[in-house]
């Protein structure tokens, strides 16, 4: 019988990562870290209005070169950081934190909201970003009507306003 420790199955999966993969998920806790810092500090209406107002401002220019596997290396980050850190990390905090990531790496990702009115008639909103047409941190969204954001062929139906009559 060996009286080694046994390492739970979340540190035996970092033991594994790439010192590549252990660099993303760190950025990601960060900006998670910060994007929930922002709703704790400022009304959520503040901080969508924001994102929503930036969207319009390109990201400032970076040095290092564009990897063809960004967008997906930041959602997978994304999304394993939020699963693992000890506060709340819905959508709408990982869009925030995806935003900053991408923004910060050159690209130009846009947030958005976007609701889908189930069977039994509840409403279900969710926020994802998206980034050349790509979305980063959510499944599928062509069920979702976008309400805020910019449109385009990642969200499905367009705002029930500007949608064709039947």
């Amino acid at each position: 019988m060996s009286s080694r420790p046994r390492l739970s199955p979340v540190l035996r999966r970092a033991a594994q990562l790439s010192p590549t993969e252990m660099v993303d998920l760190a950025r990601a806790a960060h900006a998670l870290f910060n994007a929930r810092l922002a709703f704790a500090k400022r009304p959520a209406k503040t901080v969508v209005a924001h994102w929503l107002r930036a969207q319009d401002t390109p990201p400032p220019p970076v040095q290092r070169p564009k990897r063809a596997d960004d967008l997906a290396r930041v959602g997978s980050a994304i999304r394993t950081a939020a699963r693992l850190v000890p506060w709340r990390a819905d959508c709408l905090v990982q869009s925030v934190a995806a935003l900053t990531l991408l923004r910060g790496m050159g690209y130009w990702p846009q947030f958005k909201i976007g609701v889908e009115i189930g069977e039994d008639g509840a409403l279900f909103a969710h926020a994802y970003t998206t980034c050349d047409g790509t979305v980063i941190n959510a499944g599928a969204v062509d069920r979702l009507v976008t309400l805020a954001g910019p449109m385009d062929e990642t969200a499905g139906p367009q705002r029930p306003s500007t949608m064709a009559p039947s």
